[in-house]
């Protein structure tokens, strides 16, 4: 996937590989694209916790990469479950480009 990320580290290059990270309680999930001025990728629901008043939502995009999204009360969802498909999106200024191994958890590059 392709998005812009704002670079808060002058010293990563196009060519490096790094990752993005958005923290959970910043990605939106909705069942359709959504539209506008956001990132957004495709995600397949592996996994629902409930912990306390938020969702935990484990998904997995088509590249396998890994995301976690909080879900909560005000969120407008149907009841989901584990191989529903949805969407997850995020501001663009929700998102932190990090150089690869440079995380504790190491996630899929982006390319």
């Amino acid at each position: 996937h392709r998005f812009g990320v704002p670079v808060t580290d002058e010293s990563i290059r196009p060519s490096d590989s790094a990752v993005v990270m958005v923290r959970p309680e910043r990605l939106h999930i909705s069942i359709d694209r959504p539209t506008g001025d956001t990132a957004a990728v495709e995600a397949t629901v592996e996994a629902l916790v409930f912990q306390g008043p938020v969702l935990r939502a484990s998904l997995r995009t088509d590249a396998g990469t890994e995301l976690v999204a909080h879900i909560g009360p005000e969120d407008a969802l149907p009841m989901l479950r584990p191989g529903d498909r949805l969407w997850a999106s995020w501001d663009l200024d929700a998102a932190c480009l990090l150089r690869s191994g440079d995380t504790a958890a190491e996630t899929s590059p982006v390319s």
